[in-house]
């Protein structure tokens, strides 16, 4: 990028960018500590999830040169690829019972939703429509899995049987984008495209309440009784 070319035309001056994203873990029970490095290499890690029972992790990488989940240990060791065939994975997150992953990829050019063993294995598409369907989240008790799609011309929150089984159900009317149960099933909290703050509201039906107040671009997490992001 950003190319000049000398006054006597003979030469070109450009910039050349690179970037080479890691995944690093850090002890919550010791603030002050420094993180370790814990996934690496000559390509970018990214969009980390682990799994239920804390003993694995996945994550994307284009290691090989495409963009593909892959999952590891907890210690980083042992990376086994999961899916093939590019196409822009992106977001893969664990089933609560840690035997499948969700994720969105765009092969063709249109971002669908999938589901994949956690072994490996063809995976199977949950969403068809000619729209943006991606942020793929499961429901707490593993029947549902929630999804940000533009389908409307707005982003929204849907959610879809995890099996396929019926057809998608608009959750959201005032905008959604990233969404989570929490713990205990009762509510949804969730962002808006391109718009501050998180939101809630109850995950059968009901109105919406802002939950607290964060910027529109900012990647947060909902673990137990508490939400985290990075700011």
């Amino acid at each position: 990028g950003q190319p000049t070319i000398s006054r006597s035309g003979g030469r070109l001056a450009f910039q050349r960018s690179y970037s080479d994203t890691n995944l690093w873990v850090a002890d919550l029970r010791k603030p002050h500590s420094e993180p370790v490095r814990l996934i690496a290499s000559t390509r970018g890690e990214a969009q980390a999830d682990y799994s239920p029972d804390g003993s694995q992790i996945v994550f994307v990488s284009g290691r090989t040169g495409r963009r593909v989940v892959w999952v590891a240990r907890a210690d980083g060791s042992n990376s086994v690829q999961v899916t093939t065939g590019g196409a822009g994975p992106a977001a893969p997150r664990w089933s609560p019972d840690g035997k499948q992953i969700v994720f969105a990829k765009r092969p063709g050019g249109n971002t669908d939703v999938y589901v994949i063993d956690a072994q490996g294995g063809s995976p199977r598409r949950l969403t068809t429509a000619a729209a943006t369907d991606a942020s793929a989240y499961w429901s707490g008790d593993g029947k549902w899995v929630y999804f940000a799609s533009n389908r409307t011309g707005r982003q929204e929150v849907w959610k879809i049987p995890a099996d396929g089984s019926r057809p998608e159900i608009q959750v959201t009317r005032n905008g959604g984008w990233r969404s989570s149960e929490s713990p205990d099933g009762r509510m949804l909290y969730y962002q808006k495209f391109n718009l501050p703050g998180l939101w809630r509201m109850p995950a059968t039906i009901g109105e919406e309440v802002q939950a607290a107040d964060l910027p529109s671009t900012v990647t947060w997490n909902l673990r137990g009784e508490a939400s985290y992001w990075l700011t």
